[in-house]
């Protein structure tokens, strides 16, 4: 399947092993994940959006421990929040606080968007050039212009919090406003006719580079290219639970241990 050891284990404690569904496997600050919860990720199932959510939260995450952090993640309910009016008082305790990295050295924002039809798209403004690129593998001639009025409704929102003091020192030789960066950006090398199914798939790869940016991401997902799609989701639920920011590692690391152990003395004959 692709998977290392760990990730092996703690996937076959997650899909396998018969526990309690309502058990919280994952948890950081007042975020909590069950083992229903992480089932989504199975082939044949559509990730849900507390997963692929909780893949950016881990990616927030990841991001702080590194030593030259520069990158921001920001979940779907900031851009749903944004569309649906949030006051900015909220923008500001909830999404730049929590979620936003306190650093002068900001290059990128990778903002989760989901769309009504239930396709994942993700937005991200280039601090530094400055620009904006659109991540979407499932455009329309149908929905193009909805998706641009959102991501021009959301930047409006990001350059609020890009003036703030948090984050202006990111913004010396260069405007915090994005309504002057020009227009946003359509990766290429990706396709644009994929299901609202594959596109929570795609969400996840873009999330999986360890809260760092890679250019892989304006490329075909490798993964995916290569048919192996439920490595990815295998990968993705394991990297949830043992995650570095996963309240719940230690216990949930022990009990996958066993869990393997039983596993390997049923699967071995003596």
């Amino acid at each position: 399947m692709g998977l290392d050891v760990k990730a092996t284990r703690l996937a076959i404690y997650i899909y396998a092993f018969v526990g309690d569904p309502r058990e919280i496997l994952f948890r950081h600050d007042i975020h909590d994940l069950t083992r229903d919860d992480l089932l989504s990720p199975r082939p044949q199932l559509t990730p849900s959006a507390i997963v692929v959510n909780t893949l950016a939260l881990v990616s927030s995450r990841n991001a702080r421990r590194k030593t030259n952090a520069n990158c921001s993640f920001l979940p779907s309910t900031f851009a749903a929040g944004i569309l649906r009016g949030i006051v900015w008082d909220d923008v500001h305790h909830i999404y730049q606080c929590f979620w936003m990295l306190e650093t002068t050295a900001l290059e990128h924002v990778f903002v989760l968007i989901w769309d009504v039809d239930e396709a994942w798209y993700m937005m991200i403004p280039d601090v530094r050039k400055p620009k904006v690129y659109s991540l979407d593998v499932h455009r329309t001639v149908e929905n193009m212009a909805r998706k641009e009025n959102q991501m021009k409704a959301v930047l409006r929102a990001s350059s609020l919090m890009f003036a703030t003091p948090t984050h202006i020192l990111n913004f010396t030789d260069r405007s915090p406003d994005t309504s002057g960066w020009g227009r946003i950006l359509q990766a290429s090398g990706i396709p644009e006719d994929l299901t609202s199914v594959e596109t929570a798939i795609w969400a996840c790869s873009w999330l999986s580079h360890s809260g760092g940016f890679s250019r892989k991401i304006f490329g075909p997902c490798s993964c995916l290219k290569q048919g192996d799609e439920d490595t990815l989701r295998m990968r993705l639920a394991s990297s949830i639970v043992g995650a570095q920011c996963n309240e719940l590692r230690p216990t949930v690391d022990e009990a996958s241990q066993a869990t393997w152990q039983a596993f390997v003395r049923v699967r071995l004959p003596l």
